[in-house]
Order: structure tokens, then sequence, then C-alpha cells
């Protein structure tokens, strides 16, 4: 067996299709339904009190 590799990468724009797939899944809308997240705004701002990242397996996302 071998060991998976783990990252972390800043969220950036280029991770929004992958954001709004993982926010429409039914797991995830059962715990907030109505809760929109503005992907499109949030991943663009960079603000020095927040860091929003997406974690990495084997260079594939993973979140949900």
């Amino acid at each position: 067996m071998s060991a998976n590799e783990i990252k972390l990468r800043k969220a950036s724009i280029q991770y929004l299709e992958t954001l709004k797939s993982w926010d429409s899944m039914p797991h995830l809308v059962d715990q907030v339904p109505t809760f929109d997240w503005h992907w499109e705004e949030e991943l663009l701002e960079d603000v020095p009190w927040r860091n929003q990242f997406i974690g990495d397996c084997d260079g594939q996302p993973i979140g949900t």
C-alpha cells in the first residue's frame, strides 16, 4: 500500500466550478439549503484576516 500525498493549496478562481459542484451535493444542501457562498466574489477577494484552502490528495481536489 502506498501513502497518499495530501497538500493544501490556496483556493483561487480556478476552483470555482469545483466549489460550486460541491455546494450542490445533496448531503451539503441538506445541511445548509439556502446558503450561497458567492464564490465568484469570495475567491477574488484577498483580505489579511482570512485564508481559504483546497485540499488535494494525489493532485485531485478533496473537500466533501
